[in-house]
């Protein structure tokens, strides 16, 4: 018998018997190789590599002013000294009542004659009976002549006037930080932003900003805790239970909170972007009286204007000025005055021999 061996089964030749067996060989113990596990090695770092650093997490940062978010320059209502910036050099002194200023201006100008500004004022306006020419460092009150009314309570485009409070209002909806907001309201007109005198007026500018925050004209940049206001001297304060507290101590520049908190203050960065309210003082203007009415000068209102006619003796038909509107008519050397109950004034002209009846 010739053996052949392959690996694992074993095949016999079988000469005497010719054939051919398999043996089925199963070693009585197989050894079960474990593969071996190398150990992880531990990076070695080399000199130019930096290892991994787990990121840090940074508190809320303060914000930081850039130059075009801070004052550079005073305020309509301010003379201004020095440069830098409001927290840095440049210092704004607020011009007194009569007196105003324009943006940048050294010096703050007294008023015309006829005129009148509270305190922080970019311009003056006109007092009643007159009316503004020009503009600026130009401008001048001129009286209402005959024949016209002072209309009071006028508004620059794009204000209203509210009789609560007797002064005109620009609801801004563009979000500004609070420097841009001072100068848009400036530039609109001579405005300023909005100086709060009362719970009225407070309520007012809540209905125009509804459940936006708002700026209004009240920090306190120069010195730190004391707040005024940009234009006039309110004294009329609304805030919320615990403002102003200056966080990160740098909190200088009011705003109106919207319905979330209901109309009350809080101080924040001026360079947050809110909307904002400007307001402008009301003027004067001069109106000619309608046809058929009449006023002297400084007048309010006109009144209808009453007729002359002759009741005794003839008129002087050379002339067209004997009749019609009193004002506008001639007398001949009047003598005498008397008023009947309706307020009808009579009087005699002695050259021509005549009575005049003026009806009224």
């Amino acid at each position: 018998m010739t053996r052949l061996s392959v690996v694992g089964n074993v095949y016999i030749a079988d000469r005497y018997n010719q054939r051919i067996r398999k043996l089925y060989y199963s070693p009585t113990s197989t050894p079960t190789l474990v593969p071996t596990i190398k150990p992880t090695a531990v990076p070695t770092l080399s000199p130019s590599r930096t290892p991994t650093l787990v990121p840090t997490i940074e508190p809320t940062a303060v914000p930081t002013l850039s130059p075009s978010r801070t004052l550079l320059t005073c305020s309509d209502g301010y003379s201004q000294s020095g440069s830098g910036g409001i927290t840095n050099g440049l210092a704004c002194t607020k011009c007194s009542a009569n007196t105003f200023s324009l943006a940048g201006d050294n010096s703050c100008t007294q008023c015309p004659s006829n005129s009148r500004s509270d305190a922080g004022s970019g311009k003056c306006v006109c007092n009643y009976g007159y009316t503004q020419t020009g503009s600026g460092r130009t401008s001048s009150c001129s009286p209402c002549s005959k024949n016209h009314y002072t209309s009071t309570n006028q508004c620059p485009s794009g204000y209203k006037f509210s009789p609560d409070t007797n002064s005109c209002y620009l609801y801004v909806s563009d979000a500004l930080n609070y420097f841009d907001a001072i100068a848009f309201c400036n530039s609109n007109s001579s405005g300023y932003l909005v100086t709060i005198d009362s719970s009225t007026e407070n309520s007012y500018i809540y209905s125009m900003c509804g459940s936006y925050d708002c700026w209004i004209g009240y920090n306190d940049l120069a010195s730190e805790g004391s707040f005024v206001w940009l234009h006039g001297d309110s004294t009329y304060t609304n805030y919320d239970s615990g403002e102003p507290n200056n966080a990160y101590s740098r909190e200088d520049c009011v705003q109106m909170r919207g319905s979330q908190i209901s109309s009350t203050w809080n101080d924040n960065y001026c360079s947050d972007e809110q909307r904002f309210v400007c307001e402008a003082d009301p003027y004067n203007e001069c109106i000619h009286c309608p046809a058929g009415e009449v006023s002297s000068a400084f007048s309010l209102g006109c009144t209808a204007a009453g007729e002359i006619i002759t009741i005794v003796g003839t008129d002087n038909n050379s002339s067209n000025i004997d009749t019609g509107l009193a004002v506008t008519s001639s007398t001949d050397t009047p003598r005498g005055i008397a008023i009947d109950a309706s307020g009808n004034i009579y009087f005699a002209e002695q050259n021509v021999h005549r009575i005049r009846k003026i009806t009224v």
